[in-house]
């Protein structure tokens, strides 16, 4: 974010269902991306985050523990901890006389009593203590008190931390009248009103350092509660019209900020501008109202437009106007009830955001809010009997298949986001996602063959009928290949499947067309009855110097169980084509390449050919 400091790892002990679990963010990205599956952990993880936000600036803990203490602990007793590091810029670790590779801990620590009759709590102990650790050496050491309170009086003076914001959804109901009144008022508002007052003050400072249609730059805003002092000023009757001025050139900003922005640009063809208009100006209150113009001069209020439209709004306002710039957003499951595209644009918005000093952490279900950039900074929730909520980076878990399975959104990123609906006019099924790795690596990134025919898997040598209908129906060429392993017999079942569809007849269309023309095995493409999965192409001296390229390791001997094998050289493949999508060991490739032996790559060499001349490429 690369402005004061960051956060760069979050700690929590005894909070909720989570016996012990951390969460370490990836400050290249700025975007963290929490999956799993429904009651996993996920929203629970984003909360705690927000609750040490709280406990970190000094924020109240009433009822913390009511809410935090898993009621299936009904006679717990012990340690609740939370911890949080932090990454300072040069200038604060000036301030903080810390060294280059330093960084802020700061940890809280409750000893709780709970009684198992009436859930009633006892905190007997509270300590708060920073820590210095280095990430070189990983060694940690605790502050005195005097200065960990001048740390404290320096991060709170300067407002280092960044601040966070945790929003159900990411929707915000824009209210229908936003009031300010004059400032010897004394009538008490809500948070909620002193927010929205935030938000509007800074629409107005936006608005006023930008230049109009005439060149004039305006480098300050009083602020609304001044103009409605002036509003009512009875003494100097020339300042009322200060108030109408100032929403005549804020309105034209905002106006040109939603066209901008506007991500429903198909749906809202027909807006025209909006407009902020006084509704209530009895002293000392005014209420300002914000409604919609489309084309056609109708007016509409932001309750009439879309929930699409509404939550685009609140969006913007809240990202483009919040009070500060030094942010992390908690989104739990944004957008999930907008159109796939729609939540496309809503992941470039999130992009474009985190390049204005943001950071985003926000859970999904839908792969239209993923990018495979995000694989490092990808975290799985699981729920374990007996550990409680544990996070998981995705790297870290890629030779368990279990844990994988609760990280579906990323497979299936590859294989829906790629949406089969949506096929290029060249396409290439295979079976499993190991077998998309494989070719990946070996035909694309190695040997820079096949051009940019898209590959799908297809979930299982049998489970490929719905990519193979849609190809032929919207007539574009593909080709499934088939192990010659299972994948035989399932070639079997699709000759049989497809006769049937025309009928019984050896030669109608279906079969021609797809079991002649287009599916095909490794013996049909490479002529050798003795390769049996995509993986044997691989010679086994082969095998080990993948596994030590992935891993960054000395010779090793792998195992002699083939099941066994054929998992940890699975899972090395992966690695290093995920590595090589977020753009590392792009330079190293070619040192993989030309340890590899000439065996290993005429067999790929061969495929590629054979994939070449069937879509013509050659």
């Amino acid at each position: 974010m690369g402005d004061k400091m960051i956060y760069k790892k979050f700690y929590f002990k005894n909070y909720k269902g989570i016996k012990e679990t951390s969460i370490e963010f990836d400050n290249h990205s700025n975007l963290c991306c929490i999956v799993g599956i429904n009651e996993s952990g996920k929203t629970t993880i984003l909360k705690g985050i927000y609750d040490i936000f709280t406990l970190l600036t000094g924020g109240s803990i009433d009822n913390l523990f009511e809410e935090c203490i898993d009621k299936t602990e009904a006679n717990f007793t012990g340690e609740m901890k939370f911890a949080v590091e932090l990454i300072a810029d040069e200038d604060s670790r000036k301030k903080f006389n810390f060294r280059k590779n330093d960084n802020l801990k700061c940890e809280f620590i409750y000893h709780i009593k709970q009684d198992k009759y009436d859930l009633s709590y006892s905190t007997p102990f509270e300590k708060k203590c920073y820590k210095i650790t280095n990430t070189c050496t990983h060694n940690e050491v605790e502050l005195s008190k005097e200065e960990c309170d001048k740390i404290f009086t320096i991060i709170k003076n300067d407002k280092l931390y960044p601040c966070v914001y945790y929003c159900d959804d990411f929707f915000i109901e824009v209210p229908e009248e936003i009031y300010f009144q004059t400032t010897n008022s004394k009538k008490n508002y809500s948070n909620e009103v002193f927010y929205w007052q935030d938000i509007f003050n800074n629409i107005g400072k936006e608005s006023l350092m930008a230049t109009d249609e005439f060149g004039t730059r305006y480098t300050t805003f009083p602020g609304f509660q001044s103009l409605v002092d002036d509003y009512f000023d009875e003494q100097n009757i020339s300042n009322k019209g200060n108030l109408n001025k100032n929403l005549n050139k804020i309105q034209v900003h905002l106006t040109k900020t939603i066209k901008d922005n506007l991500i429903f640009k198909d749906e809202m063809k027909d807006f025209d501008r909006v407009e902020i208009r006084i509704k209530t100006n009895k002293k000392p209150e005014v209420g300002f109202q914000i409604v919609f113009f489309d084309t056609d001069g109708n007016e509409f209020l932001l309750s009439d437009k879309s929930l699409g439209f509404r939550w685009f709004f609140s969006f913007l306002l809240f990202t483009f106007y919040r009070k500060s710039k030094n942010v992390l957003f908690l989104l739990d499951e944004p957008a999930s009830n907008l159109f796939a595209g729609v939540q496309e644009k809503i992941m470039e918005s999130f992009k474009k955001l985190t390049k204005q000093n943001c950071y985003i952490a926000y859970s999904t279900h839908t792969v239209y809010l993923y990018h495979e950039t995000l694989l490092k900074s990808t975290h799985i929730a699981i729920k374990e009997n007996g550990i409680g909520i544990k996070i998981y980076n995705y790297l870290d878990i890629l030779d368990d298949e279990k844990k994988l399975a609760c990280a579906r959104i990323v497979t299936d990123y590859f294989r829906i986001k790629k949406d089969f609906m949506l096929l290029k006019d060249k396409n290439i099924f295979v079976e499993g996602k190991e077998d998309w790795f494989i070719i990946e690596l070996f035909c694309k990134k190695i040997l820079s063959r096949i051009g940019d025919i898209d590959i799908f898997y297809c979930g299982g040598s049998s489970s490929a009928t719905n990519y193979i209908d849609n190809a032929t129906c919207m007539k574009k060429k593909f080709m499934m290949i088939l192990d010659n392993d299972n994948g035989l017999e399932c070639y079997t079942k699709y000759q049989r499947y497809y006769k049937w569809l025309d009928g019984g007849v050896e030669n109608g269309d279906n079969y021609k067309i797809i079991v002649k023309n287009n599916l095909k095995s490794l013996n049909d493409l490479l002529k050798n009855e003795n390769i049996g999965a995509i993986q044997t192409l691989i010679c086994e001296d082969d095998k080990v110097k993948i596994y030590n390229f992935a891993f960054n390791c000395n010779e090793i001997q792998l195992s002699k169980d083939e099941k066994e094998k054929k998992k940890i050289v699975n899972k090395a493949i992966r690695k290093i084509v995920c590595e090589n999508l977020l753009n590392e060991h792009m330079d190293c490739l070619h040192e993989l390449e030309k340890s590899l032996s000439q065996q290993t790559k005429d067999n790929f060499t061969k495929l590629a050919d054979a994939i070449e001349k069937h879509f013509n490429l050659k």
